[in-house]
């Protein structure tokens, strides 16, 4: 575990985490202030119900089982943007949509849910290309990222009711009324 004084320590940190995948500066800056912006929300998140005090000290933390997390964020906004934009410079509103699904799978994780390849494939896509099909969804991760087509529809399943540490289950896709799969937040 890596413990951090400061969010700048935390923020180069997670930079540093996230690999060569994301190439792009624009991508890497985006998903860093994703998951920056989980932290802040989760951190501020206090529950004053429990009994608890909910004293925070020096607790910018990198756990050894969060790498493999960043990792994946990194490689699924990178393939994500290579989707949506191939070539190009990712345009503002993908940046900003690529810096909401990190803040989303950073909170999600987080707060105790376990996310596979596929569910944060799932989620990326969805944040960023905004509202599909199953099968469209299928067609595209599968297309960039080693994933098979079930395993997609796997994920849409269990993203459908995740559980958190807390025992609250939040729904991270919808349907929608046109019959296309919505990426959620909570």
């Amino acid at each position: 575990m890596q413990k951090f004084a400061t969010e700048q320590a935390f923020t180069n940190a997670v930079g540093t985490a996230l690999g060569s995948t994301a190439v792009a500066d624009t991508i890497r800056a985006a998903l860093v202030s994703g998951v920056n912006a989980g932290e802040a929300e989760r951190r501020s998140d206090i529950r004053l119900n429990d009994g608890a005090l909910n004293l925070r000290i020096n607790d910018w933390v990198l756990r050894e089982q969060d790498m493999p997390v960043l990792e994946l964020i990194g490689m699924v906004g990178a393939a994500v943007t290579a989707v949506v934009a191939p070539g190009a410079i990712a345009a503002g509103a993908v940046v900003t949509a690529l810096s909401s699904f990190a803040t989303l799978c950073w909170k999600t994780w987080r707060k105790g849910a376990p996310l596979s390849k596929a569910e944060i494939a799932v989620l990326g896509f969805l944040q960023v290309n905004g509202p599909m099909s199953q099968t469209d969804l299928e067609a595209k991760a599968s297309s960039v990222l080693d994933l098979k087509p079930e395993d997609i529809g796997k994920a849409v399943l269990t993203l459908q009711e995740v559980q958190l540490r807390d025992g609250e289950i939040v729904p991270l896709i919808r349907k929608d009324a046109a019959d296309q799969w919505r990426a959620q937040t909570y």
